[in-house]
């Protein structure tokens, strides 16, 4: 006998899409795509991220520097 244990990564938003935003590309698709863990190439999963918005990793943090200054 043994426990199976699934894990499911939970993508969600604590705070609206900030104005700076605004023109920035969002997932469309209510289907699950392909996803990987940035810093861990070897884990594959699918999810359903309708609405999120796509930056390159190099704006997320002045994204979130906008959003701080202006909340």
């Amino acid at each position: 006998m043994g426990v199976k244990a699934q894990k499911t990564l939970l993508m969600v938003s604590p705070v609206p899409i900030p104005e700076a935003a605004k023109g920035a590309p969002v997932i469309a698709t209510g289907e699950k795509i392909k996803l990987i863990v940035l810093d861990k190439p070897d884990i594959h999963f699918e999810q359903k991220i309708t609405g999120y918005v796509v930056v390159d990793p190099w704006f997320y943090e002045k994204l979130i520097d906008c959003w701080n200054k202006n909340n």
